[in-house]
C-alpha cells in the first residue's frame, strides 16, 4: 500500500518541478511513511510513497526495468504475484527483487495494457513507456484503491489522493456544485466526477494511456450477470472454495497481518477462514461504543474470538475523540461520502497499526450477496412474478408463502421502524440554497446492463456506485493509520460468481446473504450466520450531535456558511434544533451539512486544520 503521483509535460529542468513533486508525496505520507522515491527525466517525474510490505528490502519505488525504459509506480498488491512470477520466468524474463511490482513491470513488458486482465489483487499504478513517450495508468476490477488526474496547461497529473493533486500549483481549487449537490442527495459522488471542477477519477477496470497530449481510456473488465442455474450445491461449494483461496492469496506478507472483526457474517467468515489456515492465532481487531447495545456488537465478537482463538484488541472510542478528530478525518477523505463509518473505522485501523501492517476486512458482501433489506422488495417482485410463470421451484405456492411470512417477519423487525423515521426526517433538498437545490434536481442518471432483473440491477447499482463509497472510506481511514487493509470478499472471482448466481440463491428463507450463509456454515458458528439483525459498526452521532448541539449550531450558524451559498443556513439551524430537542433523529443530515463545510473550509478556502486541530479549534477560526 503506497502513495503514487506523477507529472508529464513539466519543465524537469526546472527546479521547482522537484520541488512541486517532493510536496505530492509529503502530503501523502500517511500512506507509505517506509520510504519514498523518486525519477524525473525530460519527459515525466514520478514519486512514490512506501508502506514496505514485500520484499521489504528491495521493493523500492519508482522501480526500473532491466534497461530503464519502463518505469512504475504501484499502490496496492497483486496477490498472485507468485504464480505469475513463475510464468513470466519461464517466458524468459529475469527477475531482481522477489516484489508484486516488479511482475506488474515484467507483466507490461510481455503483454502490453492487456497485462492487467492477469492480475489478481487490489491496485493503481502508472507505468511510464520511455520509448514511446506514454503514461499507462490502471485500476484494479473493483475499485479498492484509488487513482485522480487532471489536464491543465499543457501537463497532466496523477496521484493516489486529490490532496497530492493540489500540491500542484496547476490544478484549481475550485468546487464543482454540482458534484457538492449529488453528494447531499445521494451521500456519493457517482462517475468520474469528483468535488473538484478539474479532477476526476479513473473508474474501477479502467485503464488510461496518455501520449501526444491526449488521453484516452478502455474498460478492461465489468461484471455480467448471468442466467443459467447450476444448482445451489454448485454455487455454495464453489462460494466457499473461493473465500478460502482468495483468503489463502491475501494472507501473503513479508510483515505482521491480522484481521477486523466485527462479529457479522463477513468479517467472521474472513477471520474463520484466515485461521484455518495460519498455524498461530490471529491478531484481531473491533471497537464499540459506550452508548448503549446498539452500538456493540462484543457479544457477538467474543463468540468467533474464542471459537478461532484469535489474539483479540479493542477500542472504545469517545465523543470527545469525535469532534477532535472529525476535521483530520475530512481532510484524510479528500471529500465528504456515504456515513459517520470512517471515524470507528480510523479508530480501529489506529489500534491494529500498533501490531501489524496488514489487516483484512469483510467489506463487500452486503452489496454482492443481497444483505441490506432493501433488497427484499426487487426480490419479491421476481418470486411472485416467476410463480405466476408457473416456474418457480416446482411452481408450488407451498414454497413461497413460509418464505413469504418469514420475509415480512423479518423486514418488519428493521425496516417498518425505519420507514416512520424517515416519514418525520428532512430531505436534504430542504436545508439547500435554491441555486443548489436547482443542481440537486439535476442529477445525472446511471447507465446500467439491459435484461436485468429488479434485484440484480440494485446489486449492480450498489457494486458500481455504493460500494465505491465505502471502498473510498476502507482506504482513506486505514491508509490515515499506515496499514494496508485488504478486502478477500472482493476478489474478482468472488465479485463473478455472484453475479451469476440466479437471484433465488441471494435470498431464501427471509433471510438476506443466504448463499454466503450456506458457503460459511461449518466454518463459522452457527450463533453468528444465523443473526438477522444487521450492526455494521453504527456511530451514535445521533447522540452526540444531541449532546454537543450548541457547538454544531454555533459552526452551522457561522457568517462562512451563509457567504458559501451551499445552505440554507436558517433551515439547518431548525433541522439542528429539532435533533436536539428530540423531534425527530436528523443526524445523517447533520453529518452531511458539517461535513460540506469542513470540506469547503479545509479544502477550497485553506483555512482550519490539516494534520492537526479539533472542531471547536476549527469554529474559533471562523468565530474571529
Amino acid at each position: 500500500m503506497c502513495g503514487i503521483c506523477g507529472i508529464v509535460g513539466a519543465d524537469h529542468a526546472n527546479p521547482e518541478t522537484r520541488l512541486t513533486l517532493e510536496k505530492m508525496v509529503h502530503v501523502m505520507k500517511h500512506r507509505g511513511p517506509d520510504d519514498e522515491g523518486f525519477y524525473l527525466d525530460e519527459f515525466v517525474a514520478l514519486g512514490h510513497a512506501r508502506l514496505s510490505i514485500i520484499d521489504v528490502e528491495c521493493g523500492g519505488q519508482p522501480m526500473p526495468n532491466e534497461d530503464k525504459s519502463v518505469w512504475i509506480v504501484l499502490n496496492g498488491e497483486i496477490y498472485n504475484y507468485i504464480e505469475l512470477r513463475d510464468e513470466l520466468t519461464a517466458k524468459g524474463h529475469v527477475f531482481s527483487t522477489r516484489s508484486d511490482t516488479e511482475v506488474v513491470l515484467h507483466s507490461y513488458e510481455e503483454y502490453g495494457e492487456a497485462c492487467v486482465k492477469g492480475f489478481n489483487g487490489m491496485f493503481a499504478f502508472a507505468i511510464w513507456d520511455k520509448r514511446n513517450r506514454k503514461l499507462f495508468l490502471a485500476r484494479d476490477r473493483v475499485g479498492i484503491k484509488p487513482l485522480y488526474y487532471t489536464q491543465q496547461r499543457g501537463q497532466f497529473l496523477f496521484a493516489s489522493e486529490i490532496k497530492g493533486l493540489l500540491e500542484n500549483q496547476m490544478c484549481r481549487r475550485q468546487a464543482d456544485m454540482a458534484s457538492v449537490a449529488e453528494y447531499m442527495v445521494r451521500s456519493y459522488v457517482t462517475g468520474e466526477r469528483t468535488f473538484l471542477s478539474d479532477v476526476k477519477k479513473l473508474e474501477p477496470g479502467t485503464t488510461l494511456v496518455y501520449e501526444h497530449g491526449s488521453a484516452r481510456k478502455s474498460k478492461y473488465w465489468d461484471v455480467s450477470f448471468g442466467e443459467e442455474d447450476r444448482g445451489e450445491e454448485y454455487y455454495v461449494e464453489k462460494l466457499a472454495w473461493l473465500i478460502s483461496d482468495s483468503v489463502r492469496l491475501q494472507l501473503r506478507s513479508d510483515v505482521p497481518l491480522g484481521a477486523y472483526l466485527s462479529g457479522g457474517i463477513d468479517s467472521s467468515t474472513v477471520v474463520c477462514a484466515a485461521s484455518k489456515l495460519l498455524s498461530r492465532p490471529v491478531k484481531t481487531f473491533s471497537g464499540a461504543f459506550a452508548e448503549g447495545p446498539r452500538y456493540d456488537e462484543r457479544k457477538y465478537i467474543g463468540i468467533v474470538r474464542d471459537v478461532c482463538r484469535t489474539d483479540h484488541h479493542e477500542v472504545i472510542p469517545t465523543m470527545d475523540e469525535f469532534f477532535e478528530k472529525l476535521p483530520l478525518l475530512i481532510w484524510f477523505l479528500d471529500e465528504p461520502v456515504v456515513g459517520a463509518g470512517v471515524f470507528p473505522q480510523y479508530a480501529v485501523s489506529a489500534l491494529a497499526s500498533k501490531h501489524v501492517k496488514v489487516v483484512l476486512g469483510g467489506q463487500g458482501g452486503d452489496e454482492l450477496f443481497a444483505g441490506y433489506t432493501k433488497y427484499y422488495r426487487p426480490y419479491f417482485t421476481e418470486r411472485i412474478s416467476d410463480l405466476a410463470r408457473l416456474r418457480f421451484d416446482q411452481s408450488s405456492p407451498s414454497t413461497i408463502i413460509p418464505d413469504f411470512f418469514m420475509f415480512l417477519r423479518n423486514r418488519g423487525s428493521t425496516d417498518i421502524p425505519a420507514f416512520f423515521r424517515r416519514l418525520s426526517m428532512p430531505s436534504a433538498l430542504s436545508v439547500l440554497t435554491p441555486s443548489m437545490r436547482s443542481l440537486a434536481t439535476e442529477l445525472p442518471s446511471f447507465a446500467t446492463p439491459e435484461g436485468l432483473g429488479g434485484l440484480d440491477l440494485m446489486l449492480y447499482f450498489d457494486l458500481k456506485e455504493y460500494l465505491q463509497g465505502l471502498l473510498h472510506v476502507e482506504d482513506r481511514a486505514s491508509m490515515a493509520a499506515s496499514i494496508e487493509s485488504r478486502v478477500p470478499i472482493l476478489d474478482h472471482r468472488i465479485v463473478e460468481l455472484a453475479a451469476s448466481v440466479p437471484y433465488k440463491y441471494k435470498m431464501r428463507h427471509g433471510l438476506t446473504k443466504y448463499l454466503l450463509r450456506q458457503a460459511a456454515r461449518g466454518s463459522v458458528p452457527d450463533v453468528i450466520l444465523s443473526r438477522r439483525d444487521k450492526m455494521g459498526f453504527p456511530t451514535p452521532i445521533d447522540v452526540w450531535f444531541s449532546r454537543r448541539g450548541r457547538t454544531v449550531l454555533s459552526f452551522l450558524g457561522s457568517p462562512e456558511v451563509k457567504a458559501r451559498g451551499i445552505l440554507d443556513r436558517k433551515r439547518a439551524i431548525e433541522v439542528v434544533s429539532d435533533h436536539v430537542r428530540g423531534k425527530s433523529n436528523n443526524s445523517f443530515l447533520i453529518w452531511k451539512m458539517i461535513n460540506i463545510e469542513l470540506w469547503f473550509s479545509l479544502f477550497i478556502e485553506g483555512k482550519g486544520v490539516h494534520e492537526t486541530g479539533s472542531f471547536e479549534e476549527l469554529e474559533e477560526v471562523k468565530d474571529d
